[in-house]
């Protein structure tokens, strides 16, 4: 991350691009030339699609002003907005060089032209050559980023959780046994070896014992996730849940694509006929306004609130002429994008946890479900599972609707016992937003009903205890920590007695911006006794970022808490405690955790003292730690337990052991190398990409550290290994001068380390006077090639630089000027 003097490349391209228009008028007005110098001129501009920049070129303009570019770039940029034909007449056109001209264009009916105030070149394109282009709100966001780093093809790490205390009250020796929870995974290529134990040094466990183990591969190409093991699989409602060693498949977005927003959103398709603006509006707000060309639309993911949505597109051509598009969205995470497939699958046996680790039993499981997005609205599934002696089958679906959200599902069990049995739910939701205040309202409400006979597979209980459930509740959001809400629940039990429900009553109270009350009021009916509740929580922030809670009830309970964090230097000092009365009972407990880059300490205080009796019944000092080694592209390093996947930093040797930081702020970097080795971040998330910044303070003036960050998608379980810094840390300072010892003005040209064709050429551009500099070399000999009217070829020997910077004044062209036919 080295500016170069002066800014040497950029101006020096600025200075190019700006020479082109320039004429001398004295007196009369000509008409400007292009190209006045005598020769042609090559320089990178961006290439404009009316407003739409669709990415940079290399432009050159002829000594008679004639406009040519590179075609397979050309066609390259194009792509994405034009009809297949057009791309291959495009092609067609190309010269021997590679290069298509503007007048060749023009033929076929493209428009290049050169816009010197912008230092642009637009191209104009007829409509009927427009592919059909989708306009996506997402992308705007996201942006796309280049992967500028790849995994490790073997890594691993070791996460360590340890815990042990010193008891002085209560039931227990005076020390806690040491007990630790290990959790591994080693990842080659794209499978992961997962595997999680715990060991115990208490008397009555085993002092070893394996909780998990499992092979999982990502299928990136078709969204698949398979996995081989020791696993919980998923299930709905009606299907009950369980642990399984087994073989099972899945496409969950959340956990193999969760940057693939999956969730409906709204699309809608139109064309215009000329350049237009195009305004979104959502709720009575308007949320863009961005220029299109003409051509066909199709625009999705509107920037839409969770709930009933009201959207407009007005669109208003260069006439004046508007027309408007309106049409209701409802959103909700349940509802899945028009075509997109959600579903998991899986085959194994039951297993249950013991004092040893897993017991498998005999018992076989099969099942799965699947859910797909018919349209925008409506999403509709099927379920089903089976064992030996149970199986189950069922339906679901959920619409989006201009009154709500309405779920429903319906379930069909078969048990050997039992015999036939159904099940079924229905769910409404209906969530308001206001267009010109922070209010909110939400409506949700529930029945859930199941047959005496129906059966979850997993259950091992005789017939269905639960007959019918119900849920409703409303809450009404004013401002900021000012809401109302009531909500009821009630419970029929088939066993006499057992049935309850109850009605509860919320609000938030603000009395000052740090200071809120919550009141809560209601009653209970349970195991054939009537319960009335009411509640007061005041809630305080500090200055300081602290926040403190005081909770009272009806019975006289109380309960009082503090909570805070300090970060500096990279570190985090976090504390919290609280004392409290419940009945007889008074309890005070605190805790403060230690993070750095490098582990986690927490140490906490517990006590309970018994007013009736005047004693202490349980008084304990616990100490944890987390840490995790691991290991990626030959670097070991130590950290804090990854999470799911990690990147390694370490400094190049030419940087003598100097201190690497990732991502640094004002209050310290997440990670840093140091006397404990690389720095270790630990905590990527798998499939979410991730730019990380960089930076090394104390590197030498002028050191090439290059772009400053990478920009990562990890794998799932995967590591990565940065060295920062490399041998090409040098910055070429120097003059060009052609053959009559004039200096090379306004001109692009590349560097070549002599002897390494595996190297990237180096783009460097000259100013008026010929100067260039040339970032990113190191020590040896280089060549440089200046693609003029007759090519210029220059070789120069570059040697270590005490400040990274090497001066090698002016250059002259060697006779040899054949070029090595690697630029263009």
């Amino acid at each position: 991350m080295f500016a170069l003097d002066a800014s040497v490349q950029y101006f020096d391209q600025v200075e190019a691009a700006q020479s082109l228009g320039v004429a001398e008028i004295e007196g009369t007005v000509v008409t400007p030339r292009l190209n006045p110098t005598g020769r042609t001129l090559r320089f990178l501009v961006p290439l404009i699609d009316g407003e739409l920049y669709l990415g940079d070129i290399q432009l050159s303009v002829a000594k008679d002003d004639g406009l040519a570019v590179d075609a397979a770039r050309l066609a390259e940029l194009l792509g994405p907005i034009l009809v297949p034909g057009k791309i291959a007449e495009i092609a067609a056109k190309a010269e021997a060089g590679g290069q298509v001209t503007a007048s060749a264009l023009a033929s076929v009916g493209l428009e290049l032209r050169y816009d010197p105030e912008r230092l642009s070149l637009s191209i104009t394109l007829p409509v009927d050559s427009r592919s059909l282009r989708n306009l996506s709100y997402r992308d705007e966001v996201s942006g796309a980023e280049q992967i500028s780093l790849k995994p490790s093809h073997i890594s691993a790490f070791v996460n360590l959780y340890a815990n042990m205390g010193v008891n002085q009250a209560g039931p227990g020796g005076t020390v806690t046994p040491l007990t630790m929870q290990i959790d591994s995974a080693l990842r080659l290529g794209g499978l992961v070896v997962e595997n999680e134990g715990y060991l115990s040094t208490r008397s009555a466990d085993t002092l070893w014992r394996r909780t998990g183990t499992r092979l999982v591969y990502d299928d990136q190409r078709n969204t698949v996730r398979w996995t081989l093991g020791d696993t919980e699989f998923d299930a709905n409602q009606f299907q009950g849940g369980g642990t399984v060693f087994g073989l099972g498949v899945s496409r969950i977005y959340s956990e193999i694509d969760p940057q693939q927003d999956v969730r409906a959103a709204g699309t809608q398709t139109f064309t215009v006929m000329a350049p237009a603006i195009i305004e979104t509006i959502v709720n009575g707000r308007i949320l863009e306004r961005r220029n299109i060309q003409p051509g066909n639309y199709s625009l999705r993911d509107f920037p839409v609130a969770e709930g009933s949505n009201e959207v407009s597109l007005r669109i208003e051509d260069q006439t004046g002429k508007t027309r408007t598009i309106n049409f209701s969205v409802y959103r909700n995470q349940s509802l899945l994008a028009q075509g997109i497939s959600e579903f998991s699958a899986f085959a194994g046996v039951y297993s249950a946890t013991s004092q040893s680790g897993f017991d498998y039993t005999k018992k076989w499981v099969a099942g799965g479900f699947i859910r797909r997005g018919i349209t925008e609205q409506l999403t509709l599934g099927a379920n089903g599972i089976a064992t030996k002696h149970t199986q189950q089958m069922g339906l679901d679906g959920i619409a989006g609707t201009p009154l709500g959200l309405v779920g429903a599902s319906v379930s069909a069990s078969n048990n050997a016992l039992n015999g036939f049995g159904l099940a079924g739910s229905l769910s409404f939701e209906r969530l308001l937003t206001s267009a010109n205040s922070p209010k909110v309202d939400g409506l949700r409400a529930s029945i859930e009903w199941r047959g005496k006979h129906y059966t979850t597979p997993s259950s091992f209980e005789g017939l269905e205890r639960t007959a019918t459930r119900m849920a409703a509740g409303w809450v009404r959001t004013l401002s900021a920590g000012t809401f109302f809400s009531i909500d009821g629940q009630y419970s029929k039990d088939r066993y006499p007695g057992r049935s309850s429900y109850g009605i509860r009553v919320a609000g938030g109270i603000p009395l000052h911006p740090r200071l809120e009350l919550n009141p809560e009021i209601g009653t209970n009916r349970r195991d054939q006794q009537w319960e009335a509740f009411g509640r007061l929580s005041i809630r305080m922030r500090l200055r300081s970022g602290a926040g403190t809670q005081l909770d009272l009830d009806n019975k006289g309970n109380a309960r009082a808490n503090i909570t805070g964090f300090r970060d500096q230097d990279g570190r985090r000092i976090q504390y919290s405690g609280d004392v409290s009365r419940i009945g007889d009972m008074l309890s005070a407990n605190a805790d403060l955790n230690f993070a750095t880059s490098r582990a986690n300490l927490t140490v906490e205080q517990m006590a309970m003292w018994n007013a009736r009796s005047g004693k202490l019944e349980n008084s304990q000092t616990s100490i944890r730690t987390a840490i995790s080694l691991a290991w990626a592209g030959g670097a070991l390093a130590l950290g804090q337990p990854v999470t799911d996947a990690f990147l390694i930093a370490r400094p190049h040797r030419s940087l003598e052991g100097k201190q690497v930081r990732l991502d640094p702020s004002s209050v310290g970097a997440a990670a840093s190398s140091g006397d404990l080795g690389p720095a270790l971040l630990s905590q990527l998330a798998a499939h979410n990409r991730r730019t990380i910044i960089y930076d090394v303070p104390d590197a030498p003036p002028g050191y090439d550290l290059g772009a400053g960050n990478v920009t990562v998608r990890p794998a799932y379980k995967s590591g990565y290994m940065l060295e920062i810094g490399s041998d090409y840390n040098l910055t070429l300072f120097g003059r060009l001068l052609d053959r009559s010892g004039e200096p090379v003005r306004l001109l692009a040209g590349e560097a070549f380390e002599v002897g390494n064709r595996e190297k990237p050429p180096i783009t460097l551009f000259t100013s008026r006077d010929g100067r260039f500099g040339a970032q990113g070399l190191r020590a040896g000999r280089w060549r440089i090639e200046m693609p003029a009217d007759e090519p210029l070829v220059y070789e120069v020997e570059v040697a270590e630089g005490p400040q990274g910077t090497v001066r090698v004044g002016d250059l002259n062209p060697i006779a040899n000027t054949a070029v090595e036919g690697r630029s263009k």
